[in-house]
């Protein structure tokens, strides 16, 4: 745990490794999964309208992926967009001693 709360001690506090690739806590995070789960969802919707207005199967999966992507996009945009405005917004008022934010 840091006792700082700029960029860096907020990282060292996540158990984030400054300057590595932290792909696998992103994509644990939790608007990350918001995301997935809200986009399958939508899927769902979206097959399940393709399977009621009578179109082959296949169809209706590709209405299904269609929903999930049209849902989780705009989220991990908005979502990314987001985060890195609170960054390069934040002042902190204890910043890590030695480390330039």
């Amino acid at each position: 745990m840091s006792p700082h709360d700029d960029v860096h001690g907020v990282a060292v506090t996540m158990g984030l490794a400054i300057g590595r690739n932290n792909t696998a806590h992103l994509l644990s995070a939790t608007p990350s999964v918001v995301a997935v789960l809200t986009s399958a969802v939508a899927g769902v919707i979206g097959a399940l309208l393709g399977v009621l207005t009578g179109i082959p199967n296949g169809a209706a999966v590709t209405c299904g992926v269609a929903g999930f992507v049209a849902c989780f996009l705009p989220l991990i945009w908005y979502g990314r967009r987001r985060a890195l405005r609170d960054v390069l917004t934040h002042d902190p008022q204890y910043p890590t001693p030695g480390v330039e934010t």
